[in-house]
């Protein structure tokens, strides 16, 4: 049976955030946390995600290891700015691994992580982070 917990962390709907990536791109949802500087909360994961970390308190110490590493994001995100000055700003980076896409998606300082299965069209889960956060 897949997690689902409702939002507290972002100041965004985050909860709108997962139900429009499930509109988006179905069942290719894997997980789905919200983060900023200070905490990371996972509101979404499948039951393959779970059983991969032996469960929710194997997740969320994922998780946890993960966020110490997010300062990262707010500062490459000063980083791409100033290396390319005509793109504007950073909203997300993206990694594509042989079986998923995991996208972290930034807005003042604060942020969503999106893990999806390789086949997920990343123009829709763009449009739905797009359109929520």
């Amino acid at each position: 049976m897949p997690h689902a917990e409702d939002a507290h962390v972002v100041s965004f709907d985050a909860d709108a955030t997962v139900a429009a990536l499930h509109d988006a791109v179905g069942g290719d949802v894997r997980a789905v946390a919200e983060y900023d500087r200070e905490d990371v909360h996972v509101l979404y994961a499948t039951s393959t995600v779970l059983d991969l970390f032996d469960g929710l308190d194997g997740l969320q110490a994922f998780a946890a290891t993960v966020h110490d590493h997010v300062e990262h994001d707010f500062y490459n995100r000063e980083f791409f700015a100033d290396l390319f000055p005509l793109s504007n700003d950073t909203d997300a980076f993206t990694a594509t691994m042989t079986n998923s896409h995991v996208v972290r998606y930034l807005a003042d300082g604060e942020g969503v992580f999106v893990a999806v299965t390789r086949d997920a069209s990343l123009d829709a889960v763009f449009d739905a982070l797009d359109e929520t956060v």
